[in-house]
């Protein structure tokens, strides 16, 4: 099996990430002095989010995974971060999730059901603990 580049609770992807958008964002507490002067200072670390993770065409069963995985809200995610320059693992929520469905299959029930995605896209944010 290929490595994955991210385990979400110690566990890879059974679905291949095609594309995500890496954030990098800073918290800082900061007011202005009676001369109009800014002052700052930084709350914790800096925080990670990976926007836009994307997943295509993929069946009934991956879309489960990640929609299982959302709803269980948070997870520890293990990466690569770049501005450390190792592997980490820190606590991140699940955004939002998107996607659309391509193809409906008849399976007995009252109305068609859907069996394959495309373009399942969601979010995930570093908790900043």
């Amino acid at each position: 099996m290929s490595k994955s580049i991210f385990l979400f609770n110690g566990q890879s992807a059974p679905i291949p990430v095609r594309g995500l958008q890496r954030e990098n964002e800073q918290l800082v507490d900061s007011g202005l002095s009676a001369s109009g002067k800014v002052s700052s200072q930084r709350i914790n670390r800096r925080r990670s989010s990976f926007s836009n993770l994307s997943f295509f065409d993929i069946d009934q069963a991956g879309l489960n995974w990640i929609l299982k995985n959302v709803a269980n809200f948070d997870v520890n995610l293990t990466y690569f971060d770049e501005e450390l320059n190792r592997i980490v693992t820190r606590l991140f929520y699940f955004g939002n999730c998107t996607w659309i469905p391509t193809k409906y299959e008849d399976r007995g029930g009252s109305v068609l059901q859907p069996t394959k995605f495309r373009s399942v896209s969601v979010n995930i944010i570093d908790t900043g603990w």
